[in-house]
């Protein structure tokens, strides 16, 4: 089973909002439990250098899950960000125009000689001699022989 979806559901649930409320209240308890440990550490019997280690794997454990509740929060903000571009994207096209194409060749090209650079390159066409005028070719160049 993935490490992604929990047991018995299909797909992922997404990050809501308490998830940082829930890591802030993780982290400030892990705090509180490191500082006990410091206190314990006062009595003789327990101020050795295997018990004062258990504050370092402490840390260790925090900061690795830490780490892993930040890239699950990425990955639920990329799934949100996909499905939001996709749909503005389906509005987008829903909303255009698709003779809106020429506007923008004229704004492009507009542009273009404001900056003074050239203008895309266009093929020229022109009608088969004697065939069919519906079908166009492209010109040819002559040699210059």
């Amino acid at each position: 089973m993935s490490s992604k979806t929990e047991v018995g559901s299909q797909e992922p649930p997404l990050m809501d909002g308490n998830v940082f409320e829930y890591l802030m209240c993780l982290n400030q308890k892990a705090e509180g439990a490191i500082e006990l440990l410091r206190r314990l550490a006062r009595y003789p019997a327990l101020n050795t250098e295997s018990f004062l280690i258990y504050e370092a794997y402490f840390r260790e454990y925090l900061a690795d899950l830490n780490l892993r509740v930040i890239y699950a929060i990425e990955e639920s903000e990329e799934g949100v960000m996909l499905q939001a571009s996709r749909m503005r994207a389906a509005y987008e096209k829903e909303r255009r125009d698709p003779g809106d194409c020429f506007i923008d060749v004229a704004r492009r090209e507009e542009e273009l000689r404001v900056q003074g650079r050239p203008l895309a390159a266009r093929h020229p066409l022109r009608y088969a001699e004697g065939g069919d005028h519906r079908r166009p070719t492209r010109l040819r160049r002559s040699s210059g022989r």
